[in-house]
């Protein structure tokens, strides 16, 4: 992955594997382990800090 660039990772609902955008077939969105078409983006783990007003 390039430096600087926030990676995207993804999670099937099916089979529950993680994996990147790289992994995936560029024609297609679906899982590259089992083919499921429903994915979600995992969330990082950081906390963004926000002045209150």
């Amino acid at each position: 992955m390039e430096e600087g660039k926030p990676s995207i990772v993804y999670r099937c609902l099916a089979c529950k594997s993680i994996f990147t955008p790289e992994m995936m077939n560029p024609r297609e969105i679906r899982c590259p382990y089992c083919g499921y078409k429903v994915l979600e983006k995992v969330r990082k783990e950081t906390v963004k800090m926000v002045k209150a007003i």
